[in-house]
């Protein structure tokens, strides 16, 4: 007896009934929807509003959960652009010099008009610093959201199937600001942890995966994926109490996988999708640009201490050479794959079969 994709799948989904996709979280970065411009500190810019035709509110600043976190998307305490810079003192009188974020009119991927997020980390000018000789940039502008802060507790659920879309446009000036091999762009970045308890000492996160744009030695652009525990650092003290620290190496990298045959699109929308199963040894960790998988991995997609991802960033502008700069389009966050997603067959199969 032949037994085809669709019957495979059709199984998968009587044996799995939790696979069913439900929608977290989504964005069309409409006119109500707002930000503070960094007005607090120069470093967090405050996202608010609720869309009209998605029904959805931006987390914005609350208590630590479960007071704030219960009830908000992906069980955030806040969202926010989050900007970061190694060598720059930030405040709100000098914030334009390192970073802008607006809502833009656009013709979008689909040629309708709509309002796109646009995030422009600037390039500051030539760094002279110890670690970083000539280094001409060490900034970094995200969307996040955050879900673990100082004194969380108790933590919040494990969200252990995280499924994100959205469409993105980067400037073809990035290909020279990442001119040297190895030099990379970040698109995404997910970390777990990342808190301090005043009494452990648990600042820093056990586990990041990271999908980036990457300068090969034959000089072409391509996509590569990468799961360390380099989320702030790496943990100072094991938080379970039970591993000795020196079984938690501050450079420790999981896996890493390179795409060495999709484009790496300039100058034009594209779409980015990304899922991940959290699990120790099981883990899935699924990425695709423009219907095309450029990552396919199981392994590790989980920290040894179990902690839950503190900081979801699926939107990331950090690059060694200079400045960053992309467009994006109407964000969707889901728990598992939609069925009309080309992540969602393997997902479905590897789930079956890793269960």
């Amino acid at each position: 007896m032949t037994i085809d994709r669709t019957t495979i799948l059709s199984g998968i989904k009587t044996f799995t009934p939790n696979l069913i996709s439900t929608l977290l979280f989504e964005s069309n970065f409409e006119a109500n929807t707002t930000h503070d411009n960094f007005a607090a500190n120069g470093v967090q810019d405050q996202m608010s509003g609720t869309d009209l035709t998605t029904g959805f509110t931006w987390p914005t600043a609350q208590p630590s959960f479960p007071n704030g976190g219960d009830g908000q998307a992906l069980n955030c305490n806040w969202s926010v652009i989050y900007l970061g810079h190694k060598f720059a003192t930030l405040s709100p009188a000098n914030v334009g010099n390192y970073a802008v974020v607006d809502f833009p009119t656009m013709t979008g991927p689909d040629g309708s008009t709509g309002r796109a997020l646009h995030l422009n980390l600037k390039d500051t000018g030539q760094i002279d610093h110890v670690s970083h000789v000539n280094q001409p940039f060490g900034g970094q502008l995200d969307l996040m959201f955050n879900r673990v802060s100082d004194n969380t507790n108790p933590l919040p659920p494990l969200l252990g199937d995280v499924y994100f879309s959205y469409w993105c446009k980067r400037p073809g000036a990035l290909s020279a600001q990442i001119p040297n091999v190895n030099d990379s762009a970040v698109q995404v970045d997910f970390k777990t942890g990342g808190w301090y308890d005043g009494t452990k000492n648990q600042y820093g996160g056990g586990f990041r995966t990271v999908l980036h744009i990457v300068r090969m030695q034959d000089g072409s652009l391509r996509w590569r994926a990468i799961a360390d525990n380099g989320a702030n650092g790496g943990m100072t003290t094991d938080p379970s109490g039970i591993l000795p620290f020196n079984a938690v190496s501050p450079n420790k990298i999981y896996w890493y996988e390179t795409h060495k045959t999709a484009p790496v699109t300039l100058d034009a929308w594209f779409k980015v999708e990304g899922y991940i199963h959290m699990h120790e040894s099981k883990g899935i960790c699924l990425f695709a640009i423009d219907d095309q998988i450029i990552c396919h991995h199981i392994g590790r997609t989980k920290d040894e201490f179990g902690l839950p991802w503190g900081r979801i960033m699926p939107i990331l502008m950090y690059s060694q050479g200079g400045p960053c700069e992309g467009w994006f389009w109407n964000i969707i966050i889901r728990d598992y794959p939609p069925s009309n997603s080309v992540l969602y067959a393997p997902a479905a199969i590897d789930l079956y079969r890793l269960a």
